[in-house]
């Protein structure tokens, strides 16, 4: 009971954070996982600030779970605390771990974004983890190299974004994801 009360007021929290200091925008991608549900998990992905990380502006790692019927399972997984992996005027490296649902059918990985500025993503990767082994399973289009976005998908709620491939920063190759939110 006090779990629940404690993650009700942890949501309520977040819910009035995202109204004070814009609101959240959620880039992801959906990955059938329905044969490692009960597995361990490990997601990776690099994020690059184009202004400094802020208590009203920061971005991290998230993960939802979405059943056999298309349904989104549970609450949001995802860093809660940006200043942990945050590299002013460089690439940060994120990671997020977690345990599959044991009903998930994929698992919609990305990022959470909070304020009004603009970040690159690049370079996402899972990983399963059976005892010593670390499964890396395939994200498409999860380095930002092909020239379209597919399959990624965003969400927002409310404020004007634009998502687009950029060759302008990349962490790895050529290219990366350019999540603009400080657009007027």
């Amino acid at each position: 009971m006090l779990k629940l009360l404690l993650n009700l007021f942890i949501f309520l929290l977040s819910v009035i954070f995202s109204a004070v200091s814009g609101q959240l925008y959620q880039v992801f991608n959906r990955v059938d996982i329905e044969k490692y549900q009960g597995e361990n998990f490990i997601l990776e992905g690099k994020i690059f600030y184009n202004n400094d990380l802020s208590k009203n502006s920061h971005a991290s790692l998230s993960v939802f779970f979405v059943n056999n019927r298309g349904k989104w399972m549970k609450e949001m997984i995802d860093n809660k605390n940006a200043c942990d992996y945050y590299k002013k005027g460089d690439w940060s490296s994120y990671e997020l771990k977690g345990k599959i649902n044991n009903k998930t059918k994929e698992i919609a990985v990305g990022t959470t974004i909070a304020g009004n500025e603009s970040f690159y993503l690049d370079d996402f990767k899972l990983f399963i983890l059976q005892g010593d082994r670390k499964i890396e399973i395939p994200v498409m289009n999860g380095n930002f190299e092909e020239v379209s976005l597919m399959p990624w998908q965003s969400y927002s709620g409310g404020n004007v974004s634009a998502m687009s491939i950029s060759g302008a920063k990349s962490f790895s190759g050529k290219k990366s994801l350019l999540v603009d939110k400080a657009q007027k």
